[in-house]
């Protein structure tokens, strides 16, 4: 599928665990191993933001030896989370740290097996821990294989240019935060394909893919996302609550793309995320009794819900530098919007920068000697 990078191809287990329980500290009624799969977005997560990041380029994820471990409380009593590590060439370690809540996903996994045998039949209420494993014995098996291999294109760009001349959208970016730069004709085209479906009897859900590039700062050696493109997901299924993207879809989309990164100017773009309305209301019963007192409200439908965050787990798993548009309406019809990046393993609202489209970028487009899992770097 365009725009995934990770193609896993075993199911080998790693030495974390889900256990589900129907109270807290009651009975187990289940685990759910955490598969390599299920980690392997957390490996590239780290390799962006301890390789790539850091001005390593030419760094390929898969020459990386990943450890991945669990980290417990103060008191050794539980499990908190987990540690993505490996050792550089001069053996310095560089790890990365994720909480336990990043792994809700496999939970999840594990609870709709206990619906599907009924063990949950009767009851909403489950709880999770994160637990170690290390005593079972693990699948010999090789972790990933990987198709083949293909060169991570980026563009050379100075971040001081951009940042003069850019206009903050939503909460500033934090230190150490990827920085993300879109330009206002792919803003406002995201908007119209993705706001297209509103129109419709009834309405449905229409979006589309970012398509930009990625950059690395000569002066820093950190690397940045431009999106100045959006391409429209036509042939898709769609609903008032759904969008699929169908095989003619994804067939359209790289055929685009295969030829724009045929043109020279063009070499360094790629798939970088999704955009999406959701164009229905927060609310079926009408407006509160505050409302008419309230300059916003807080109640939107700018969000992802869990099959959206599925969907781009399968489409974007292997790419930590994916970035996605939520165009939503709050109780009065009113349209709101969000952004959304991967942050330390999951995708979490964030701002961005709004850039002149006809910034002038620095004419240096570099192919890297890294290459992304999978091979699919560029959509």
């Amino acid at each position: 599928m365009p725009g995934n990078d990770e193609h896993m191809t075993t199911t080998a287990r790693s030495e974390l665990e889900i256990v589900i329980r129907l109270t807290k500290g009651g009975p187990i009624v289940a685990t759910e191993p955490v598969l390599d799969s299920d980690l392997a977005e957390f490996e590239t997560d780290t390799w962006w933001s301890q390789c790539l990041r850091r001005g390593d380029h030419d760094v390929d994820v898969e020459d990386l030896d990943f450890a991945i471990t669990p980290v417990r409380s103060s008191s050794g009593d539980a499990v908190i989370g987990f540690r993505v590590a490996f050792d550089t060439t001069d053996g310095c370690c560089r790890e990365q740290l994720f909480a336990r809540t990043r792994l809700e996903h496999v939970a999840r996994r594990g609870a709709r097996r206990l619906l599907a045998d009924r063990t949950l039949a009767g009851t909403k209420e489950w709880v999770w821990e994160l637990s170690s494993a290390a005593a079972r014995p693990k699948l010999v098996a090789p972790r990933r294989a990987m198709r083949r291999r293909a060169a991570l294109h980026y563009r050379v760009q100075p971040l001081a240019p951009l940042t003069a001349v850019a206009r903050q959208q939503g909460p500033a970016a934090y230190d150490g935060q990827t920085r993300v730069f879109v330009t206002d004709a792919a803003l406002a085209l995201a908007e119209q394909i993705s706001r297209a479906g509103a129109s419709r009897t009834p309405p449905v859900e229409t979006g589309g893919v970012l398509v930009g590039c990625l950059c690395a700062c000569p002066d820093s050696g950190d690397m940045f996302i431009v999106v100045d493109d959006v391409l429209e997901a036509q042939a898709s299924e769609a609903t008032t609550f759904s969008l699929s993207y169908s095989g003619r879809t994804w067939s359209r989309i790289s055929a685009v793309m295969r030829a724009r990164v045929a043109v020279p100017e063009f070499e360094n773009h790629r798939i970088l995320g999704s955009c999406h309305a959701h164009p229905f209301r927060p609310t079926t019963g009408g407006l509160c009794d505050s409302c008419p007192s309230q300059a916003t409200c807080d109640l939107d439908t700018a969000f992802l819900s869990e099959d959206d965050l599925l969907w781009c787990r399968a489409a974007f798993g292997g790419q930590p530098w994916q970035v996605h548009f939520v165009f939503g309406l709050d109780p009065r019809g009113q349209g709101v919007s969000a952004f959304f990046g991967r942050e330390r393993g999951r995708l979490a609202a964030r701002g961005f920068d709004v850039i002149p489209a006809d910034f002038q970028f620095a004419n240096t487009d570099r192919p890297s000697t890294a290459a992304t899992r999978g091979g699919r770097t560029r959509g």
